[in-house]
């Protein structure tokens, strides 16, 4: 079982995984909203 990573695969999980981030930078940066993301 290798991890292949296909180009769309690739771009959904970057895509996830900027979400991710720039919620959890903003969350830590400006701690106002906490249930305010939507994903």
């Amino acid at each position: 079982n290798t991890p292949i990573v296909l180009n769309e695969t690739y771009d959904e999980v970057e895509e996830a995984l900027i979400d991710t981030v720039i919620t959890g930078l903003f969350a830590d940066e400006s701690m106002t909203s906490c249930d305010d993301h939507s994903g």
